[in-house]
């Protein structure tokens, strides 16, 4: 009771990564990541890899898809 938790009562809430297609059709919150993004970055990394650092450091954005199991 401390952290409070009521007897009897249960919450859940899910949320995934990725927001595929179960994801949405589930209505689950997801993290949706910039794919298409990351394919350009990969692929510009994997043509030119003279050109490219030792440590490849690329920071993008994500996005939190709010859906009905957090809600």
């Amino acid at each position: 009771l401390e952290l409070g938790i009521q007897p009897g009562r249960r919450e859940v809430a899910i949320s995934g990564f990725d927001d595929g297609l179960l994801a949405r059709s589930l209505r689950l919150t997801s993290v949706r990541q910039p794919v298409g993004e990351m394919a350009e970055v990969a692929l510009a990394a994997a043509l030119d890899p003279e050109g490219m650092p030792t440590r490849l450091a690329v920071e993008l954005q994500s996005e939190v898809m709010l859906r009905f199991s957090t809600a």
